[in-house]
């Protein structure tokens, strides 16, 4: 039996114990490098040649090829730079005379479609803007929305002195 003053090893002896048969490697000498394992990653020599780093190409760069002339845009200015930059008064023209039209204060949208879309086709003759179309098509429902309101007024007006006779 063991005391409690004298605790034992479970495991038994401190040393390590071979199955018997199995060759034991020999010991090296403090300082003295290892041997590398199989297959353990070993450092490169000095002087052998390198691996390239992560994302660098191992082959020669391509050569430079000379500019080619200047060739002119086919189809005018890049982004940004529109010759018809005054194209919103047709779109805005057009915008409110629909909305005159189907009476969403039709008055004051009518009267600012007409105006917008007179501006729209003077900045078409000077060139400025592209899109004479929608200028006169917010002309035309301006005028449409202005006639159909100055109707309803007087249908209004007239049912409102026939009631009250």
């Amino acid at each position: 039996m063991t005391t409690p003053d004298e605790p034992q090893n479970p495991y038994g002896n401190n040393e390590p114990q071979q199955p018997e048969g199995t060759p034991q490697q020999p010991q090296t000498p403090y300082g003295a490098p290892e041997a590398p394992q199989y297959g353990a990653p070993q450092a490169p020599q000095y002087g052998a040649p390198q691996a390239p780093a992560y994302g660098a190409s191992p082959y020669p760069a391509a050569p430079q090829y000379p500019a080619g002339p200047d060739y002119p845009q086919p189809y005018g200015p890049g982004y940004g730079a529109s010759p018809t930059a005054k194209n919103s008064l047709g779109t805005w023209s057009l915008v409110l005379g629909i909305l005159a039209v189907i009476q969403v204060c039709s008055l004051v949208t009518g009267i600012v479609a007409i105006v917008l879309g007179n501006k729209s086709k003077q900045a078409v003759a000077r060139g400025e803007a592209s899109n004479a179309s929608a200028g006169r098509a917010g002309v035309i429902l301006g005028i449409v929305g202005l006639v159909i309101w100055v109707i309803l007024v007087a249908v209004l007006v007239a049912a409102r002195a026939g009631s009250s006779s």
